[in-house]
């Protein structure tokens, strides 16, 4: 709740600042920004969309943080391609001991998303309606006393799209939006034996409020 208060404290404050300021929406033709979430690059990229949680087994997950980086540019008037690319990866192991073998065990996740949103006009509040397409892959393997298990999860997602952008100031917004969205993914584990067992596929399909405070940070 405290996080929640600073947030809106400081949108309140930069909106009373930006007030007395004669702002317009930058969707003019090779404009860019570079885009951030205060909650999480999850919901920007590929967690909203590729939506895969990195298995140790085909029914089970790994969660580890996803990392990013995203952005939008305007190819036309009021159309903007954006696309966000998200990875992350870790690794453990651990010498012999009186208990346990000797093991290593590698987690990774990787995904993508891109899509186009086109605003309705270049006013200060600045509605939009677009779609989105992204896909998510994780893969975990461990090797313990000579055995080696791995496990693959991958997904795409489809979601239709709409929104606001308030710029704050010229170079500075804030945006939110909602989406449908259409998900399916799937799973596999790989066992020492050479044995591949699938797990049954996933199907969501919803509504989502995301991308509430992306933070804009035009380029030009």
């Amino acid at each position: 709740m405290k996080l929640v208060g600073i947030l809106f404290f400081t949108v309140g404050f930069f909106v009373s600042r930006a007030d007395a300021q004669d702002i317009t929406a930058k969707t003019k033709r090779d404009d860019a920004a570079l885009l951030f979430q205060f909650s999480g690059f999850g919901n920007l990229a590929t967690g909203g969309l590729g939506a895969v949680e990195t298995p140790k087994d085909a029914s089970g997950a790994s969660v580890i943080v996803m990392n990013g980086v995203g952005g939008k540019f305007f190819m036309a008037e009021n159309l903007a391609l954006r696309a966000a690319l998200t990875f992350a990866r870790e690794s453990a192991s651990q010498p012999r001991s009186r208990n346990v073998a000797e093991f290593s065990e590698t987690t990774t996740s990787v995904g993508i998303e891109i899509g186009a949103e086109a605003h309705l006009h270049n006013k200060r509040l600045s509605p939009y309606f677009g779609g989105l397409v992204g896909y998510g892959n994780g893969s975990f393997s461990r090797k313990q006393g000579g055995v080696e298990v791995s496990a693959k999860r991958s997904g795409f997602g489809i979601a239709a799209i709409a929104g606001a952008e308030f710029f704050l100031f010229e170079q500075v917004s804030l945006a939110a939006e909602y989406r449908a969205v259409f998900q399916r993914s799937s799973a596999s584990n790989s066992l020492s034996s050479g044995t591949v067992v699938d797990a049954p596929a996933q199907t969501k399909i919803g509504f989502y409020s995301q991308g509430f405070l992306t933070l804009g940070l035009y380029l030009r």
